[in-house]
């Protein structure tokens, strides 16, 4: 059965020549060529159902981004026009008073002022949302004296709290820098002091203080160090807090302290636009740093500012 033998021109074993002519293994050839591509098409049925339920996920979670996303947006046009509303009618009726009584301007020019200032302070806090949400802020970074933009901030900002009765108190520690943009550093602490003068009663105090954390390690330093610049190594970091002797903020009402037009459930009255901590946390975050918040109903409020430091 081994040896070739001659059949017309060619020259195979007998063995060779029945398997090749017989068809008993076409059946399980086949069924095996079936089971193949059965098991192909089905793996890629399958990935194709995952994609399918993939793409399914993906698109319910961004129509239900864009609904939330609606409802702030209509929630934040009902407060800018709550908050403008209420400035242009006391202006109006200002106005209609001195028309009528043109001897009450002494008692009318304070209000107007205070009320049109409001109307500009709003504006500007608005403008300057919609640059940082569109990515159009400029900011001219260099080498800043935090130190020193802090006790000139404070100074400023003390009259305000001698007419309101609070005491304002800075601890700062000399000649510490970080990379920046100086308009926008003031910013950043003056919304913080702002608020919390704003929500501290007559008698109490307000306090601005200075303090180091240590040299950061392996990858947060690396991270750090891109971030001001490649040349240098990061030193540390510098801490602000900002801390008031008000009425304090609830669990509930601190996971949400910045976000846009947000008000504590305790506010019954606001001079504010609503929009200052959400600007001094989105200016934080361009400055590389992080802003927190710790606060007990009742015992005040810390605001804490973290940057990294330069040489």
């Amino acid at each position: 059965l081994l040896l070739p033998f001659s059949f017309v021109s060619a020259r195979e074993s007998l063995l060779f020549y029945f398997l090749r002519n017989v068809h008993f293994i076409d059946i399980p050839l086949s069924l095996a060529i079936m089971v193949f591509v059965n098991q192909k098409f089905a793996r890629q049925f399958d990935e194709s159902e995952r994609l399918a339920r993939h793409l399914d996920e993906l698109a319910a979670q961004r129509t239900e981004r864009l609904k939330q996303l609606q409802a702030e947006r209509q929630s934040m046009i009902m407060n800018i026009t709550h908050d403008l509303r209420t400035p242009l009618f006391v202006m109006r009726s200002c106005l209609e008073t001195l028309e009528a009584n043109a001897d009450s301007l002494p008692a009318m020019l304070p209000i107007l002022k205070e009320r049109s200032s409001f109307v500009s302070s709003l504006t500007e806090d608005l403008f300057l949302l919609v640059k940082l949400q569109e990515g159009k802020l400029i900011l001219s970074f260099q080498r800043e004296c935090l130190s020193e933009v802090l006790q000139r901030l404070v100074t400023s900002l003390e009259l305000q709290a001698r007419q309101k009765g609070i005491r304002l108190s800075a601890e700062v520690i000399p000649q510490l820098y970080v990379w920046g943009d100086e308009i926008r550093l003031q910013q950043i602490f003056q919304n913080l002091i702002s608020n919390a003068l704003h929500y501290t009663p007559e008698g109490g105090t307000v306090s601005v203080q200075m303090r180091l954390e240590g040299r950061p390690d392996g990858a947060e330093a690396v991270r750090s160090a891109s971030r001001t610049d490649a040349s240098e190594e990061v030193p540390g970091f510098v801490i602000v807090s900002v801390c008031d002797s008000g009425k304090g903020i609830s669990d509930a009402d601190a996971e949400h302290i910045f976000d846009r037009y947000f008000y504590t459930k305790s506010d019954n009255k606001h001079d504010s636009s609503g929009l200052g901590l959400s600007i001094a946390r989105e200016l934080t975050l361009l400055h590389h740093g992080d802003i927190r918040v710790r606060s007990e109903p009742g015992q005040g409020s810390e605001f804490l500012v973290r940057l990294p430091l330069v040489d």
